[in-house]
Parts: structure tokens; C-alpha cells; sequence
């Protein structure tokens, strides 16, 4: 995107629009349908989120995580 800022040279929203959908022309479309492919599967993914896997996200987060990290501390390992 930078690149085509500098070689736009107008000053205009309107102008720079046209001049951006000459030069990419199905760009907009073609993100567009990336974009709304991952939102699907993102849609698709939330469907699969229960409690249990919440809470064992939760867990692996407050309690391994946090034990691995203090371990990895200096004095973390007097309590082995």
C-alpha cells in the first residue's frame, strides 16, 4: 500500500479511489471474500467452544503456565 501512496499523485478521497481501483481492479472484492471466509470459519470455530474447553484453557493458563514460569525463575526451583 505504501508504494501505491507515492505513486498516487492526486489529492482528492474520490480521485484516489478510482485511481486505486484502476490499478487493483477485484482487489476489493477478492479481500472481501478472504476476509469473509476466515469470519466463517471463525463462526464455525466459537461454535465448538464449551465450558469444559474454557476451563481447561483457564487451567492451563492460572496453573501450568504460571508453574512454568516460576520455575523458570531463578529461585524457582527451590520448591521442586
Amino acid at each position: 500500500m505504501t508504494d501505491l501512496f507515492q505513486e498516487f499523485t492526486g489529492s482528492e478521497f474520490e480521485a484516489w479511489e478510482a485511481w486505486y481501483e484502476a490499478q487493483k481492479p477485484g482487489a476489493i472484492e477478492e479481500a472481501t471474500d478472504r476476509v469473509y471466509g476466515m469470519i466463517t470459519l471463525l463462526q464455525e470455530a466459537i461454535q465448538l467452544v464449551d465450558r469444559e474447553l474454557v476451563q481447561r484453557w483457564v487451567k492451563d493458563i492460572v496453573v501450568h503456565n504460571t508453574r512454568q514460569n516460576v520455575k523458570d525463575l531463578p529461585l524457582g526451583n527451590k520448591g521442586k
